[in-house]
């Protein structure tokens, strides 16, 4: 696990955690060799949580045409949203 940070410019995992600035290639090399990052990959990985449960909320409904546009009104919140953490939350963690 050290070769990875060296390879990198880092000497240890504390580096990063101390804020020194890191390219974003270093941060999926980090997150590759067990590095703890579990907002970022929440975060990544909650489309695919909305992509699935969207569509199960909307297909309760007893109309089809209600839950189609209940389903597509969702998803451009949610994507809004997911667009709003990739940008901006997401870099700074």
């Amino acid at each position: 696990m050290p070769e990875a940070f060296a390879v990198h410019g880092l000497r240890s995992s504390s580096e990063l955690s101390q804020g020194k600035r890191v390219a974003p290639g270093q941060l999926s090399c980090f997150a590759l060799y067990g590095g703890q990052l579990p907002m970022q990959k929440l975060i990544l990985i909650s489309i695919l949580f909305v992509d699935v449960l969207i569509p199960i909320w909307a297909a309760r409904d007893r109309s089809a045409i209600r839950g189609l546009k209940k389903a597509l009104f969702s998803m451009c919140i949610c994507n809004g949203i997911y667009l709003v953490l990739v940008l901006f939350v997401y870099p700074r963690l």
